[in-house]
C-alpha cells in the first residue's frame, strides 16, 4: 500500500508504463520483484492445479518404515498439489505462497505453503481421521482447480467449516459447479448420507451463496425429500432462493405444489414471478397464457425485464392466442427491448401465419428504436422469405445507425444465399 501511494504521488498527472509500478513496489519493499511481474504480468497464462490426498501412507526413513514407541508403523496424510497450465503451452511453475486449511478430527489448522516446484507435498499433521481439505484456504489465487477428495469429506466441509467460502466450495461440488472439479459419471448421485446434508445447507446456512448452491444440487436430485426442501426455500427471505425453489417446481412435485407456484406470482421480486411462469409454461400448465398476460398487464415499465421474460415464454405456449398477444406486444409496448423480444420470438413461428408475422417484422424496420429495427432485420434474414430484401433495401437506403446498418447487411447476405428458385 506504501509502494501504490508512492507511485501515485510520483506520477501524478503524467504517462506511465508497467514497470514504474514495479520500481515503486520494489522501492517500498526493498524486493526484487521481476519474477513476480514476469510470471502474472508479461508471460501469458495462469496457474491450474490438480490437488489429491494421499492418505495412511507409511512414514519411511532410508527406505524402512519409522515406528513409534510403541512399535507400530507411523503413518503421514499427504497433500500432492501439480500445476498442470504447462499442457496448454504455458510456464511449468508459478511461484507463489498458498495457505491450506484441514480438518482432523474436528481441529482445523492452517499452513502456508510456498510452491517452488511443479509438484509439491504437504503433511496434514494432526489427530484423529482426516475430514477436509482446502487448498487455497485465503483464496488469494487466480486460478483453475482440480480438487480430488472423497464425498464423505466434501460432506464434512459443506456442514462443519467455519468459513463460508470453504463451505461454498462443497456445495458447489455437489452441485457440478464448472468452478469446482465434477469427474463423476452421468447420472451419479450424492449417497443417501449426503442428501439431508444438502438439505440441512439449503434450508438453514447462514451464508446465502452456500444455499444457492446447495439447493441447484438438490434440484439435480430425484427424491421425494427434494420437494420439502423447495417448498421451506421458496417461504426463504432472499429472493434468488424463491427464485431458484419455483424454478425447481418444473422438475419436482405435482399438482400439489401448483399453490406455492400460484402464490410466488405475486411476488415482490420480478425474478421470483418470471420463475413462476416459467415453471407453469414448463409444465405445460392449462390456462399458462392467461397468466402470462395477467401479470402482464399489471406490470409497470421499471419491470420491463419481467415483460421480456413473459413474451419469450409466450413464444413456447402451443396457443394461437399467443400470436395476437405477442403482435400487441411487438407494437405497443413502451419499452425497445420488450418490442424487439416480441419480434424476435414472432420470427420463430412457423405455420398459418407466416403472412400475418412478415408484415409484422416489416413494420418493426421502421420503428422509432435502433434496437427494434435491428432485431427486425435480424429476424428476416433468419426466416430467409425472399420477399424482405425489397423492405431490407428500402430501410438501407434511409438508415443512419451502424448497428441496425449492419443488422440489414447480414440479413440480405443471407437472402442472397437462398437457392434460386426460392427468389
Amino acid at each position: 500500500r506504501r509502494g501504490l501511494r508512492e507511485y501515485v504521488e510520483e506520477h501524478r498527472g503524467s504517462v506511465v508504463r508497467t514497470d514504474d509500478l514495479k520500481h515503486a513496489l520494489e522501492a517500498s519493499g526493498d524486493t526484487d520483484l521481476t519474477r513476480f511481474f514476469d510470471e502474472w504480468l508479461y508471460e501469458p497464462g495462469f496457474p491450474k492445479f490438480k490437488v489429491s490426498i494421499v492418505q495412511d501412507q507409511p512414514l519411511t526413513l532410508d527406505g524402512e518404515p519409522v515406528r513409534v514407541l510403541t512399535g507400530e508403523v507411523s503413518h503421514l496424510t499427504t497433500l500432492i498439489v501439480e500445476q498442470t497450465q504447462s499442457a496448454d503451452g504455458w510456464r511449468d511453475v508459478f511461484h507463489i505462497p498458498v495457505t491450506v486449511a484441514w480438518s482432523r478430527g474436528g481441529a482445523v489448522q492452517r499452513a502456508r505453503l510456498q510452491l517452488e516446484q511443479q509438484t509439491e507435498r504437504l503433511f496434514l499433521t494432526g489427530n484423529g481421521k482426516l475430514d477436509w481439505v482446502r487448498f487455497d484456504a485465503d483464496t488469494a489465487v487466480p486460478m483453475l482447480l482440480d480438487m480430488r477428495q472423497d464425498e464423505s469429506m466434501w460432506r464434512s466441509q459443506l456442514l462443519d467449516a467455519e468459513d463460508g467460502v470453504t463451505r461454498l466450495l462443497a456445495a458447489q461440488w455437489f452441485a457440478a459447479h464448472s468452478m469446482v472439479h465434477f469427474d463423476l459419471a452421468a447420472g451419479w448421485r450424492p449417497s443417501e448420507e449426503s442428501i439431508p446434508a444438502l438439505i440441512q445447507a439449503a434450508n438453514g446456512d447462514e451464508f446465502a451463496p452456500v444455499r444457492h448452491a446447495a439447493l441447484d444440487a438438490l434440484i439435480r436430485i430425484k427424491d421425494p425429500r427434494v420437494i420439502s426442501a423447495l417448498e421451506r426455500a421458496a417461504l426463504d427471505e432472499d429472493p434468488v432462493m424463491r427464485e431458484r425453489a419455483i424454478g425447481g417446481f418444473a422438475r419436482h412435485g405435482g399438482s400439489a405444489v401448483l399453490p406455492t407456484i400460484f402464490d410466488a406470482l405475486e411476488d415482490e421480486n420480478a425474478s421470483v414471478v418470471g420463475a413462476a411462469l416459467t415453471t407453469l409454461v414448463t409444465r405445460k400448465s392449462p390456462g399458462a397464457l392467461t397468466q402470462l398476460r395477467n401479470v402482464y398487464d399489471r406490470t409497470s415499465l421499471a419491470r420491463w425485464r419481467l415483460d421480456r421474460t413473459i413474451v419469450r415464454l409466450a413464444g413456447r405456449v402451443d396457443d394461437e392466442h399467443s400470436l395476437p398477444f405477442l403482435m400487441a406486444a411487438a407494437r405497443t409496448h413502451a419499452e425497445s427491448r420488450v418490442r424487439a423480444a416480441a419480434l424476435d420470438t414472432l420470427s420463430r413461428r412457423s405455420g398459418s401465419h407466416d403472412d400475418v408475422i412478415h408484415r409484422a417484422l416489416c413494420e418493426g424496420l421502421n420503428d422509432p428504436s435502433y434496437r427494434v429495427r435491428s432485431a427486425a432485420a435480424y429476424a428476416l434474414g433468419r426466416r430467409g422469405d425472399a420477399r424482405a430484401e425489397l423492405h431490407l433495401q428500402a430501410r438501407r437506403s434511409i438508415e443512419i445507425d451502424l448497428s441496425v446498418l449492419g443488422a440489414i447487411d447480414a440479413a440480405l447476405g443471407q437472402l442472397s444465399s437462398l437457392p434460386a428458385w426460392m427468389n
